[in-house]
C-alpha cells in the first residue's frame, strides 16, 4: 500500500513539475515576444523620426537652393550646391547635410504654351542619422526639375502686392507671377478674363 501511495505521490510530483516547466517555457516565450515587439515598435518609431528629418532637410535644401539663385547668391547654372538643415526643436539639435547635384550637362528646351523654357534636372541627396541612436540612419534621393524662365516671358511679374481691378472689360493672357499677394476683381458691370496656365502668388 505504501509503495502504491509513494508511486502516486511521485507521479503527481512529476506531473506538477512538468506543468510548472511548461508554464515557465510559455511565460519565457511570451515575455521574449513582448520584449521583441516593444523593441521593434521603438525601432520603427526611431526610423520614422529619422525619415522625417531627412525629408525635412530635402525640402529645406530645395527652398534654400531656389532662394539662393533668386537672390543672386549662387550662379543660376551651378553644378553642385551644399547646405545644412538645422533642427533646433528636435532632441539633440541634429544637423543634416544635403547635396544638390546637376544631372544634365546642358539645359533642355521645353515649349509650353508658346513660351520657350530652359529646364535642368538636379539630384537632391541626404543621409540623416538619429542624434541619439547613431546606428539608425535614412538616405533619401529626390530628382527636381529647375525651370529657367526669363522675366520678359511674363505678362505680369510683380514684386509687391499686386491688385488687378480694371474699370472696363479686360483680357489678360500669359504668365502672371507675384512675389507677394494678388488681389483680383472687376469693376461694376465689367468683366476681367485671365487666360493663362500660370497664375501664381508666393
Amino acid at each position: 500500500m505504501n509503495k502504491i501511495l509513494k508511486f502516486k505521490k511521485a507521479a503527481v510530483l512529476i506531473l506538477v513539475y512538468t506543468i510548472i516547466t511548461v508554464f515557465a517555457i510559455i511565460s519565457t516565450s511570451l515575455l521574449s515576444s513582448v520584449i521583441n515587439e516593444t523593441n521593434l515598435a521603438k525601432r520603427n518609431r526611431l526610423e520614422t523620426e529619422v525619415f522625417y528629418l531627412a525629408e525635412g532637410a530635402i525640402e529645406y535644401a530645395i527652398s534654400s537652393f531656389a532662394s539662393a539663385i533668386a537672390n543672386y547668391q549662387i550662379p543660376p547654372d551651378i553644378d553642385c550646391y551644399n547646405t545644412t538643415a538645422n533642427f533646433t526643436t528636435f532632441p539633440g539639435n541634429p544637423k543634416v547635410n544635403v547635396t544638390i547635384t546637376r544631372l544634365d550637362e546642358n539645359d533642355i528646351l521645353v515649349v509650353e504654351e508658346n513660351a520657350k523654357i530652359l529646364t535642368c534636372n538636379y539630384k537632391v541627396k541626404t543621409t540623416a542619422v538619429h542624434p541619439q541612436y547613431p546606428t539608425i540612419s535614412v538616405t533619401l534621393n529626390q530628382i527636381i526639375n529647375r525651370r529657367r524662365i526669363p522675366t520678359f516671358q511674363h505678362i505680369v511679374f510683380y514684386n509687391d502686392d499686386l491688385e488687378i481691378l480694371p474699370g472696363p472689360n479686360m483680357l489678360l493672357s500669359g504668365r502672371m507671377h507675384c512675389n507677394k499677394d494678388i488681389y483680383v476683381d472687376a469693376g461694376v458691370g465689367s468683366t476681367l478674363t485671365i487666360d493663362t496656365f500660370y497664375f501664381r502668388s508666393a
